[in-house]
C-alpha cells in the first residue's frame, strides 16, 4: 500500500500528480469520507476534500506538472484554509513575500520573476514612517508668517 501524504499546517509542499485526475473515494463515515485520492509521482497518495481538489482542477494542473499546496491554520481549533499555486506565480506567496515580474533591464537574468519582501509596518499605528516630510499648505503659511 502506498504511503499517505499528511499535510502539516502552514508548511507548503511541492508535488506533482502521477495521473491527470483524482479518483473519488467514498468510504464509511470515518476519515477520508467523500474525498478525492491523487497518486503522486513519488509513489505516495494524498486525500483531499472535494473543494480542495476543485482548486487543482480549476488551475488546470496536469500530470507531472509541479505545484505547491499548503494547509493553513491561524490558531488552535481554527478551520483549515487551503492554497494551491504554481511555481513562479506572480503575487503574494505563503511566506508573506510578493513575487513581481522583473523589470526589463540590461542585466535581466533567465528567471523572469523576483521575490520582494512584503512591507512591514514597524510602528504601532500600522503605517510606515515617512522618510521625507512635505509640509502641507497650512504648515507652509504658518512657517512663512513666523519667519517675518
Amino acid at each position: 500500500m502506498a504511503e499517505i501524504l499528511h499535510f502539516e499546517p502552514n508548511v507548503p509542499v511541492q508535488l506533482a500528480l502521477a495521473y491527470p485526475g483524482g479518483r473519488p473515494i467514498q468510504r464509511d463515515r470515518r476519515a477520508f469520507a467523500h474525498s478525492i485520492m491523487y497518486s503522486l509521482t513519488d509513489g505516495r497518495v494524498m486525500f483531499l476534500d472535494i473543494d480542495v481538489a476543485a482548486r487543482i482542477e480549476r488551475r488546470g494542473i496536469q500530470a507531472r506538472q509541479p505545484f505547491f499546496i499548503c494547509k493553513y491554520r491561524s490558531g488552535k481549533g481554527a478551520l483549515a484554509q487551503w492554497r494551491v499555486w504554481l511555481p513562479g506565480e506572480v503575487g503574494e506567496q505563503p511566506d508573506g513575500t510578493f513575487v513581481l515580474p522583473r523589470e526589463p533591464g540590461p542585466a535581466a537574468p533567465t528567471d523572469s520573476v523576483q521575490t520582494v519582501p512584503s512591507p512591514i509596518a514597524p510602528n504601532r499605528l500600522g503605517a510606515e514612517p515617512r522618510k521625507h516630510h512635505t509640509p502641507c499648505r497650512a504648515q507652509r503659511a504658518t512657517a512663512e508668517r513666523n519667519s517675518r
